[in-house]
């Protein structure tokens, strides 16, 4: 059985900042690493939450979900965006604190390669959703490379207008940004959340 759960035990922790590690290491994706010592740490981890999905107690998947921190740069995107994306992105995340809605950016998302079939990423996408509903984290951005906007979009969530076509600068991958706003989800995806919700709710109690 697989199941989505927080990591704060810093032993989990260290566990999974070098799966996230592996992860990118063994990927065209190298180049988001910042370091080769064999971990993959940032100053936004620091407070940020961390989800692991694990299978038999195995951790096959993480995902953070980026609080804003102070500075020029309060998003991890910032790092790699360009200044077009960056102050749309800038403006989006402005306009939910404004109204004192919670803002987060989705980073980090890891899956091992065995278990990347379109019916277990469609269950852990629904997972972090549906933990992302009990934290009330229902605001969202994250980018993507342009071949995956197709599933994204398909999972309810929306690009964001005049942010799309741009090159990463890391990997120089065309990319797009993404939104997650849980009162605009359709209906389907919505239908689809209860049995994850439910089964978080399990977890919590346990």
């Amino acid at each position: 059985m697989i199941t989505l759960q927080p990591i704060t035990d810093p032993q989990k922790l260290e566990e999974y900042f070098r799966f996230r590690y592996r992860i990118y290491a063994e990927s065209a994706q190298q180049g988001f690493l910042e370091s080769d010592n064999g971990t993959d740490r940032d100053a936004y981890d620091d407070t940020a939450v961390h989800l692991g999905w694990y299978l038999d107690g195995r951790l096959v998947g993480c995902v953070r979900f980026v609080r804003p921190i102070p500075g020029e740069a309060p998003l991890y995107c910032y790092t790699h965006l360009p200044e077009g994306p960056k102050q749309l992105v800038g403006d989006l995340m402005d306009s939910y604190l404004a109204q004192d809605l919670p803002f987060v950016e989705v980073s980090r998302i890891c899956i091992e390669p065995a278990l990347r079939t379109l019916a277990h990423t469609r269950d852990f996408v629904l997972a972090t959703m549906a933990y992302s509903h009990t934290l009330q984290l229902d605001q969202a951005v994250f980018t993507c490379f342009r071949p995956h906007a197709s599933f994204w979009l398909r999972m309810g969530f929306t690009v964001l207008p005049g942010a799309v076509g741009w090159t990463d600068p890391k990997v120089l991958e065309v990319s797009d940004c993404m939104v997650y706003r849980h009162a605009y989800l359709p209906p389907h995806i919505l239908n689809a959340l209860p049995p994850y919700l439910e089964a978080l709710g399990h977890e919590q109690a346990a």
